[in-house]
């Protein structure tokens, strides 16, 4: 058995060594950011970054290597890696050095790998900088990217929803309050031109 596992690992080698260097490629990047608003919002936003990582020297990482890594320097200078553990041969990875953060890497191919990075909008992450780095026998570093502004609201969606429903309510009780008083003025000249006329 193990024959034919070191065969089929040879095998793999040779089919990836085939496709060239390693290369990093950038994939996509989403958030649940609104156009309308312009800005993250910490706490409750999130962005998500992709990249596949692929060619011949893709298996070239130590046995116990930390691959993929994610990097991001915090607004306090200090400098975060987003991916804690990788197995090389399944694709799985294993974060976190924070909490909410989320790591995943799938084998899309024989040598591909499909990287992706979950980071919540947090005040201390606002515009840093983001790459990903892919240890081997020479460090493979992707391109540098900014996260957008992340601001803090200082109510949340829900209640500011609420109180634009309560101004709303107010102007519309303001309204009617000025219609039915002037009704009510009217009302009260007709009669008094009324008892004027017939003399009473």
């Amino acid at each position: 058995m193990k024959r034919i596992g070191f065969r089929r690992k040879l095998w793999f080698l040779l089919a990836c060594a085939r496709t060239g260097s390693t290369e990093i490629s950038f994939i996509k990047f989403s958030s649940t950011f609104k156009k309308s608003q312009e800005f993250l919002v910490a706490g409750e936003d999130s962005t998500v970054l992709e990249f596949d990582v692929y060619g011949g020297e893709i298996y070239n990482i130590p046995e116990s290597g930390n691959a993929p890594q994610f990097y991001y320097v915090t607004s306090d200078g200090v400098e975060h890696k987003g991916c804690a553990s990788f197995d090389r041969d399944t694709g799985n990875c294993i974060n976190q050095t924070r909490s909410n953060d989320r790591c995943s890497c799938k084998k899309t191919s024989r040598c591909v790998y499909r990287i992706s990075y979950t980071l919540p909008a947090r005040q201390y992450v606002n515009n840093a900088t983001v790459y990903l780095l892919w240890p081997g026998e020479a460090d493979l570093r992707s391109d540098n990217f900014t996260l957008p502004q992340i601001r803090k609201l200082t109510e949340p969606r829900n209640k500011k929803q609420q109180t634009k429903s309560i101004v709303v309510g107010l102007w519309i009780t303001f309204i009617l309050f000025i219609v039915s008083t002037g009704v009510a003025v009217c009302l009260y000249f007709c009669l008094v031109r009324h008892l004027n006329i017939h003399g009473l």
